[in-house]
This record gives structure tokens, sequence and C-alpha cells, in this order.
């Protein structure tokens, strides 16, 4: 009997301890923070205007080859033409004289001789400088978020959140000018003698011919079509040095720049929540961009301005081949956000980015004795806005 006593109180002493320790554990407070994991936004950009200064515009250089002196060649000028002799006449071969030629105005008659004119035009210094104005481009921008802290407002809202962000921009440029300048004018003048002949009337081109009507031992009459054509030197006797006349001309030109601007940036941000509906976000960081253009201009002798006696107006122009440039520089923003939903806000932003140096275009030119042709592109710098719509993940 006493041995069940003992196994008895054994038992209730094990129970014991069992029923203590199993009303003692109680489970573990945790706290779910259910914090936003990340966010995309698409916007509208506007900012960031492009300047561009075209250098020593409206220098046009002539395309026509004079040849020296005594080449046997046709030769155009801009107010006539010296072409070969096509006489076939064997007495005719070696007299020195054509009877295809042309000249346009009186004012070419020099002293009995025919004065031809090759014209070229040079840049006074003359600078167009053209301002794009606001850029336009489409923004996209990840957000990811490290870490919240402050009072929850709401399932996924706190007081104050802050991560990280890369983001893009990409923004056409088309910045283009149509104007008038002023230019200087050039003229190399080749003189050539009609060898004593009477002066054709301006203007003249030969060969020529005129139709006489005569009469027949019969009495009837007929037309016939006599060659009146006034020979003159194949060859200029004599060639002026460039003269420049300064301001003495007009060019009409265009010139633009056109390309795109595509924009990568990283770097911290921190958003602070007034109430449940209104936030502001900051954020700054680095930026890269790639930047690929081309410059285009067209340049043409104005017809109008009398000076300029010449129906063969003088036209120069190029199109480069694209140029592209690597720039490094630093952006920043400042959001007002406006909240629809726990996940969904509109925002307006206040931006500032420096993307860094000048772009220079450069148009190699044919002729040696003209400058190339250079555009410096200032590329977006300064203050900017966007608009759009932020989604939380």
């Amino acid at each position: 009997m006493p041995r069940y006593l003992f196994a008895l109180a054994l038992c209730l002493a094990f129970g014991g301890q069992l029923q203590a320790q199993v009303y003692t554990i109680q489970p573990r407070s945790m706290r779910v923070e259910n914090k936003p994991r990340g966010s995309f936004s698409l916007s509208v950009r506007y900012g960031g205007a492009t300047n561009v200064v075209f250098e020593d515009v409206g220098a046009i250089p002539s395309l026509r080859d004079l040849g020296n002196l005594t080449d046997g060649i046709t030769r155009v000028y801009d107010d006539g033409f010296v072409g070969l002799d096509t006489r076939t006449s064997a007495e005719n071969d070696d007299d020195g004289r054509t009877n295809r030629w042309a000249y346009n105005y009186a004012t070419q008659q020099t002293n009995g001789d025919i004065a031809l004119h090759q014209y070229s035009t040079a840049s006074n210094d003359t600078d167009i400088e053209i301002d794009s104005g606001a850029l336009a481009g489409i923004d996209m921008q990840y957000d990811f978020v490290v870490g919240v802290f402050g009072a929850k407002l709401s399932d996924k809202i706190w007081t104050f959140t802050w991560g990280g962000m890369f983001g893009g921009v990409f923004s056409p440029v088309n910045t283009k000018s149509r104007q008038q300048v002023t230019v200087d004018l050039v003229t190399v003048t080749d003189l050539y003698s009609l060898e004593g002949a009477a002066m054709p009337a301006a203007p003249y081109t030969a060969p020529s011919t005129t139709t006489v009507t005569e009469t027949a031992p019969d009495g009837t009459t007929f037309t016939r079509t006599i060659d009146n054509t006034t020979l003159l030197n194949s060859r200029p006797y004599s060639r002026s040095a460039p003269v420049t006349l300064a301001d003495a001309a007009l060019v009409d030109g265009f010139w633009q720049v056109k390309g795109a601007i595509y924009s990568v940036r990283a770097g911290p941000w921190l958003r602070w929540h007034l109430g449940s509906r209104l936030s502001l976000r900051a954020s700054a960081g680095v930026a890269f961009s790639y930047v690929g253009v081309k410059m285009e201009y067209d340049e043409i002798l104005n017809e109008g301005f009398v000076n300029i006696r010449s129906p063969q107006f003088l036209r120069g122009g190029n199109i480069t081949e694209p140029d592209d440039a690597n720039r490094f520089g630093v952006f920043g923003s400042l959001d007002a956000e406006w909240w629809i939903s726990d996940r969904t806000s509109f925002f307006a932003s206040l931006t500032y980015e420096d993307t860094g140096d000048d772009l220079e275009i450069i148009a190699n030119q044919d002729d040696e004795d003209i400058p190339d042709r250079r555009a410096v592109v200032e590329l977006p710098n300064g203050t900017g806005f966007r608009v759009g719509v932020t989604v939380l993940f």
C-alpha cells in the first residue's frame, strides 16, 4: 500500500509540473510591416533647352573649275560661258577663237572685250544662334524601397520611406532656323578678246544666225539663214586675283541640328507623407547621357540683291553623318504627389540636370580655302518639369 501511495504522489507531481509548463508557454509577438517593395513612374518631361551656335555661316564656294589660262576647256561662269569651237574647216583649227560662247549683261563689255565672272561668298564671322526652348521627352523611373520609419498611416503608407531609383528619358532634338545673312562677295574676272570684231548686243549666245529674205531671178522671194556668229578668243588673256567686297551679298539660309538625347540616372530618394493623400519626395544622383545628332544646312545666294548680276545663283549645303557623344552629369528633383489610393498617385516634379560639356559638330568643306563648318550644341542644362503617375508594387 505505501508503494501505491508513493507512485500516485510521483505521478501527481510530474503531471503538475507538465501542466505548469504548458500554461506558461506564450506565443511571441510579431510586427508585420507590410511595406511597399517598389514603384514604377511614367511621366512627360519638359525642360533643358538646347542652344545651338552655327559658326561662320554664308561661305559658299564656287563649284566651277576655270582651269588655268592656257587650258583648252569649256569654262562656265556665273554670267556666261566659253566653250570649245565647233567649226570643222581646216583653216579654222588653230585660229584660237571659238563659235560657242555667251554673256548676259551690257555691263560685261569692257573696252571692246568681254568680262566673265566667277562669284563666291565668304563669311564675315557671322554666327547664327538658335535656342530650341524646353525639350519634351518621355520619362520612366523604377524605385525600390530600402526602409520605412515613423508612423504607419495605412496598409502601405508610412510617414517616411526611403530607397534608391534608376530612370531614363528620351528627348528628341530639332533645332532649326531660316533667315537671311549679309556676307562678303568674292569675284574672279576673266577677260576675253573679240579680236576687233563688233560687239554683239547683250544678252548674246553664239553660235547665232539671222534670216534674210531674197528675190530670185524669176521675181519670187525666199528666205535664207545666214550664220552671223561673232567669234571670241577661246582662252582668257587676263585673270584677276579674287576681289572681296565686304557685305556685298545676301544669303538665304536654313540651318538645323536634329537627333535625340537618351539619359539614364540613378540615386537615392526620400518620401515624406504629410497625410494619407499628400506626400513630398526628394531625389538626387548621377546621370549619363548619350547624344546622337547631325547638322544640316542649305544656303543660296539671294537673287534679288542688286550687287549680284548672275542668273546662275550660288548654292551650298551639307548634311553631316550622325555625331555622337557620351556625357556625365548630375540631377535632382522634388516631387509633390497626390495619392488616389494606397498604390497609385499623380505627381508633379521640379527637376534640375547638368549634362556636361557642349558637343561640337563639324562639316568638312570640299574647298580647302574655306574653313570647315561648325555647330556648337549646348546640351540640356537647368531646371525642368515633369508630370505623371506612380504605381506601387
